[in-house]
């Protein structure tokens, strides 16, 4: 137990950034079709920061806006970033209470907006339409960032005990 203590703000900073990474680069909303079995992936990059596709049509390329920018995804990743960085201001001998306590807060809020992402997403199309024509679902890059900022909310509280 002592051994995870002292290197719990290392861990934490560990699955902060594992975290960001898994939720950039893995499927973070599927989309499926209900008409055809089409799935369609977005990852949390497309989620957070808009995605936009290029189709070519006749020889002319063509640009299609499909999502928006998400504040939700970007708060949640705003989060895990603070929460790293509170991780790095509690190292040291006597670590400052209100830094684990912020960065927990921060580590918990990343993880329930990452498990609302696809609650979250900006369609440019009206939502309605979407919902129509595919099912709305979380991917895997979603919940596994989830559950990562969850374990280290916890190992952030593991440091404070």
């Amino acid at each position: 137990m002592k051994v995870l203590k002292n290197f719990a703000s290392l861990i934490v900073m560990g699955l902060g950034v594992i975290a960001l990474i898994v939720f950039l680069s893995a499927p973070a909303v599927s989309l499926t079709g209900k008409v055809t079995d089409t799935i369609t992936n977005y990852n949390g990059w497309q989620v957070a920061f808009g995605y936009t596709s290029t189709n070519t049509v006749l020889g002319v390329s063509v640009d299609v806006e499909v999502l928006k920018a998400s504040a939700l995804a970007i708060i949640a990743l705003v989060l895990v970033v603070g929460g790293v960085v509170m991780a790095l201001l509690s190292m040291g001998k006597k670590p400052k209470r209100l830094f684990i306590l912020i960065g927990v807060v921060a580590f918990v809020g990343a993880a329930i907006l990452m498990f609302l992402s696809a609650q979250g997403i900006s369609f440019v199309e009206k939502r309605e339409s979407i919902e129509s024509l595919y099912k709305i679902a979380l991917g895997a890059g979603s919940i596994i960032a989830g559950i990562l900022n969850a374990v280290a909310a916890f190992f952030m509280l593991l440091k404070m005990l």
